[in-house]
């Protein structure tokens, strides 16, 4: 084994560390633009949100849009959702469930992440220490009751935090 020193590298994620504010950021600006022009999306005009406030994607019988190319365009986004941007897991989420039988408004639904994201390509996550320097747990959870226009079943969420950092 050896010492190689401070990591500044890991799977495509930039580290950085201030150990006088007591943080540690993550930053994944290299792979999203390299993922944004690997789908021609990276001189699309920036958006501030992930998703459209009540756009309702409707379950379809089958595919109007190639199927292969949107589950890989999907899957690509997967890796910065679960490394440094949690805040692409509901449109994600609400992406895959229709992977299979993909639509126009689907495939439209999926460019306007890529668009957000090339908006927050520069946005860190950031693990630092609480301010009283107790580790304290603290939870939130919300539920949107039968919002789902397909099945009528709810869709709820949840997010942990421990200091002042998110961790799930």
């Amino acid at each position: 084994m050896t010492d190689l020193g401070k990591m500044g590298w890991i799977l495509g994620i930039r580290v950085t560390h201030n150990h006088d504010k007591g943080m540690i950021a993550l930053l994944q600006e290299k792979f999203i633009r390299e993922t944004l022009e690997c789908y021609g999306m990276s001189d699309t005009r920036p958006i501030s949100t992930p998703t459209l406030a009540n756009k309702h994607l409707h379950k379809l019988l089958s595919p109007k849009v190639n199927t292969k190319s949107y589950q890989h365009a999907l899957g690509s986004l997967m890796y910065p959702m679960l490394a440094t941007c949690p805040d692409l897991g509901y449109a994600i989420a609400a992406l895959g469930c229709h992977a299979t039988n993909s639509g126009p408004d689907h495939q439209c639904a999926l460019e306007h992440v890529f668009r957000y994201l090339r908006a927050t390509s520069d946005h860190q996550l950031i693990l630092r220490h609480s301010a009283s320097g107790s580790s304290s747990l603290l939870g939130y959870t919300d539920a949107d009751w039968a919002s789902d226009v397909n099945d009528r079943k709810s869709t709820s969420g949840y997010v942990f935090m421990l200091g002042n950092s998110a961790i799930s």
